[in-house]
């Protein structure tokens, strides 16, 4: 059986009949990573959090759809998002959890993210790399590119 020799208070009975997520967690992912409840995996690992927020250091990219039935809509911390000039957010009305497809059209049949994922890196690498190249000169860099706000 898959949890024989594994160790852990693994919660077998549950973790066959869950009826939600938090159930899930109970009895499996948090046994997993070490912790004692699902609320302490709960409070270590959201990553809406805005005390973790405010400490992103490099820039972050957020992608939520709106509908997401897991991480809902009304968790995002849209605010310290906002206050954090190297965080972005990228809102959808629809996509799911993870549900955003490609159409026929879509880079290697991905999901339109991976697209625009890679432009936004490309973006911010050349954003960084200017700079890098103006900070070697000493010369200021004017009009920065403002993103923090830009859902939609």
């Amino acid at each position: 059986m898959l949890w024989d020799g594994i160790g852990g208070d693994f919660d077998v009975e549950l973790a066959c009949s869950c009826r939600n997520i938090r159930e899930f967690d109970h009895a499996v992912t948090r046994v997993s990573f070490g912790f004692e409840s699902v609320d302490a995996y709960y409070t270590a690992c959201s990553s809406g959090r805005p005390e973790k927020i405010a400490n992103v250091a490099i820039p972050l990219l957020c992608i939520q759809a709106e509908d997401d039935p897991i991480s809902v809509d009304a968790a995002i911390p849209r605010a310290a998002l906002r206050q954090n000039p190297n965080c972005v957010l990228v809102t959808t009305p629809t996509g799911g959890h993870l549900g955003w497809t490609a159409d026929e059209q879509g880079p290697w049949q991905a999901p339109w993210t991976d697209k625009g994922v890679l432009e936004w890196l490309a973006f911010t690498a050349d954003a960084a790399a200017e700079r890098r190249a103006a900070a070697e000169v000493g010369v200021a860099v004017e009009g920065e590119v403002d993103l923090v706000g830009a859902e939609g």
